[in-house]
């Protein structure tokens, strides 16, 4: 799952796989987080398809200001909190699997 964690968006804060996964290894529940990053996936994946002429940096801003704590200020915000709260759909999961499964590195 890190993989396909830091193919959506891990990119965004580390300029390789090495040192995203690093942070996960340093991390007392690196599990816990994964998961966290994985439904920030789905949220930003999902999102970025529907409104394809937004900002995809600024949309991972607001979706990493909302995991730590962020109000939910703006429709955006709204949406992305909405998306990362819901039931993952079976494809999307079905698609981290065929990507590389679930294994934490």
């Amino acid at each position: 799952m890190a993989r396909f964690t830091y193919d959506r968006l891990g990119k965004f804060i580390y300029p390789s796989f090495e040192q995203w996964e690093l942070g996960f290894l340093r991390d007392v529940n690196p599990d816990r987080e994964l998961i966290l990053w994985f439904r920030m996936s789905y949220a930003y994946e999902n999102y970025t398809e529907n409104n394809p002429s937004e900002n995809v940096e600024e949309i991972y801003k607001d979706l990493v200001g909302l995991s730590i704590g962020g109000e939910c200020d703006t429709e955006r915000k709204l949406a992305l909190n909405a998306l990362c709260n819901s039931d993952i759909p079976d494809d999307y999961v079905r698609k981290a699997l065929e990507f590389g499964g679930f294994e934490s590195s």
